[in-house]
């Protein structure tokens, strides 16, 4: 007799990854991600890690004064001012370090204000004017949308011994934050520069209440004591 042919006949066995219309989309996704994800990394290790690391950097080593007016961030204090002695070869390694991560990282294509910001930073540590002029100018009409711009480009003017620019970026970055206290200690030193001395001490005074840091709590009782003997 003939074969009979079974009416159905079972379609053999497929696996997932045999089946394109289910491995192929889903392979191609996780290729994009891969890439973008393998992008995303890279650009992170040449941009904005770089920034991390320079900022972790100063602000392990680099110490603010008690006399001296504050740039933004968290700035250790170093005291009263002394004789610059054997630090000054560490403080120049430690700069030109951080300067050229940053450099690195704003050639290999970062963008953010805080790079550039740290650039000003880094050229008033350094003394170098004339970096910072060129950056100061640039940054300028962003410091409305930012007070630890403000007070950073305060700092920079301060240290042109221009009192009434600095104050009038200090007072900026107060209003603009109120808990920034680095905007109150240095509008203080400005109108005392000044001869705001009143006013310079009612700053003190609401300094005084904000700040957390014995160090320069301390400097401000400093400040806070000629501005009282100044006044008698």
């Amino acid at each position: 007799t003939d074969f009979e042919k079974p009416e159905y006949e079972p379609s053999p066995k497929i696996s997932w990854w045999q089946r394109p219309i289910v491995w192929q989309p889903a392979f191609a996704a996780f290729a994009v991600l891969l890439l973008l994800g393998g992008r995303g990394a890279w650009r992170y290790a040449q941009t904005d890690y770089l920034i991390n690391q320079a900022t972790a950097l100063l602000q392990k080593e680099h110490r603010i004064f008690f006399q001296d007016v504050r740039l933004s961030g968290g700035y250790g204090s170093s005291g009263p001012e002394t004789t610059m002695g054997s630090g000054e070869e560490k403080e120049e390694t430690y700069l030109d370090r951080a300067k050229a991560q940053v450099e690195k990282a704003i050639a290999n294509g970062a963008t953010s204000v805080a790079a550039k910001q740290l650039l000003i930073q880094i050229s008033v540590m350094n003394q170098d004017y004339a970096r910072a002029d060129v950056l100061v100018r640039e940054l300028e009409p962003l410091a409305k949308k930012s007070p630890t711009l403000a007070n950073d480009l305060g700092v920079y003017y301060f240290q042109r011994q221009a009192w009434r620019k600095a104050e009038e970026y200090f007072a900026a970055a107060r209003a603009g934050d109120p808990k920034l206290s680095e905007a109150y200690f240095n509008l203080a030193l400005a109108q005392a520069q000044l001869g705001k001395k009143s006013e310079a001490l009612a700053v003190i005074q609401e300094y005084l209440v904000l700040e957390t840091d014995e160090g320069w709590k301390l400097a401000a009782q400093t400040l806070k004591q000629k501005l009282q003997t100044a006044q008698e």
